[in-house]
């Protein structure tokens, strides 16, 4: 018989939890567990790291709802003065009406040359 180090990982949701122990190989491989308490005192080893990562996880969540709340006020603002018109479409409006008042002019100029 063979004895050895074993790493056991499991992969959750918030990361890795490692277990550790030591495993006997028998000559016809097969595997014998670790007693169950060891196995449970890892876990509850691993159970804070698990609830120290929720409450990152947690904390995290907070600050991007607070950065999502700040972008969306971001983009209300940025609706609001696309919503007004700008110094261009103000000049453009000026210009089309001295533009009709010219062709007005112009026209009212030929008719009365033609009379």
């Amino acid at each position: 018989m063979q004895t050895g180090p074993y790493k056991l990982i499991l992969t959750a949701l918030f990361g890795l939890i490692l277990l550790s122990g030591t495993t006997t190989l028998a000559a016809d491989a097969e595997v014998t567990a670790p007693p169950l308490q060891t196995a449970l005192v890892d876990a509850t080893s691993s159970e804070s790291a698990c609830v120290q990562a929720v409450t990152r996880l947690e904390a995290r969540q907070q600050t991007m709802q607070q950065d999502l709340r700040r972008l969306h006020r971001e983009i209300a603002a940025l609706r609001t003065d696309q919503a007004k018109p700008g110094l261009t479409e103000i000049l453009g409006g000026i210009g089309y009406i001295i533009g009709l008042c010219g062709l007005y002019a112009w026209t009212r100029s030929r008719y009365k040359a033609s009379l």
